[in-house]
């Protein structure tokens, strides 16, 4: 259902430190009655915990985590309490095996990738910003946004523009060396574009992980499983873990330049790219796709 923002909970800036069960939010539901969030139930990163932080930093924090929220469902509808933090999690209609995913799971993960593909510091220049913003539906001001995380010393992923697929012995963390005020502040920076991104990244997901308009990949065992989804305007989700706790590690545009969307040939032919790819690392393997595309025949 719609949510809308009202503001933080008195007891989420007056506490020394916050449990799971102290409320921290309020919002208003689509039917204009109050909500409240409890600090437990606010956001599914495991790099983000705020109970103890305190002051400026944890209102901060806790504002650009809550702020932007569009969509939630209840985590007790009798008490009126939101889950905030389950708001991405999908689970298909039918398909085998039965998997789980709960969105991005890791903020810093979810950050690092807006800036690679959304703010195109891994390349696509101009021309991918501005495909983004279409997507997302939202203006993207590049330059100011690079340049105030500059200014708060959010620099790891510069790299980026020298190695836009950093390997595992060398991984970028983005908030390695920061204050957590200044990780408070770059956390609310990008929150506008982080909340937007996440959402489109579970609208992939439910367009073409469920049977009936099926178009993605599952491979490995019935433990663990990658996935990958593909929509008609070029956006590629892939998703990683267990299957029953599976979490987005990346959402980026399969599209080239001068595209806008991806055709019937065109998206076939990138289909079946993915699918050859998927085999070359993997020996389990499910595909789910229109027949018409004639990908299984």
């Amino acid at each position: 259902m719609k949510v809308r923002f009202i503001g933080l909970a008195p007891e989420a800036i007056t506490h020394k430190s916050l449990t799971p069960a102290t409320p921290v939010a309020h919002f208003e539901d689509e039917h204009g009655s109050e909500a409240r969030v409890l600090a437990g139930q606010v956001n599914p990163f495991k790099d983000v915990d705020f109970s103890f932080w305190s002051g400026r930093v944890r209102e901060t924090l806790l504002v650009a985590l809550c702020e932007h929220v569009r969509r939630a469902e209840w985590f007790d509808a009798r008490s009126r309490l939101l889950d905030l933090s389950r708001r991405f999690e999908i689970t298909p209609d039918r398909d085998e095996p039965v998997w789980v995913l709960r969105g991005f799971t890791w903020i810093q993960n979810v950050d690092l990738h807006l800036i690679k593909h959304v703010l195109g510091v891994g390349g696509g220049g101009a021309e991918a910003v501005a495909r983004w913003s279409n997507l997302l539906q939202i203006p993207i001001a590049r330059e100011d946004i690079l340049a105030r995380l500059e200014k708060l010393n959010c620099v790891a992923w510069k790299r980026l523009a020298e190695d836009a697929d950093p390997d595992f012995e060398r991984p970028i963390a983005l908030h390695a060396g920061l204050s957590r005020s200044a990780r408070a502040e770059c956390i609310r920076l990008l929150a506008p574009l982080r909340e937007r991104y996440m959402e489109l990244s579970c609208e992939v997901v439910r367009a073409t992980g469920f049977i009936k308009h099926a178009r993605h990949v599952h491979l490995g065992t019935e433990q663990n499983t990658v996935m990958h989804f593909l929509d008609d305007a070029g956006t590629t989700v892939i998703a990683k873990g267990e299957c029953q706790a599976l979490s987005v590690c990346t959402a980026f545009s399969a599209l080239v330049t001068g595209e806008s969307t991806l055709g019937p040939k065109t998206l076939k032919s990138r289909w079946i790219r993915i699918v050859n790819d998927t085999q070359a690392v993997s020996g389990g393997m499910k595909v789910h796709s229109p027949l018409a595309w004639g990908v299984l025949r």
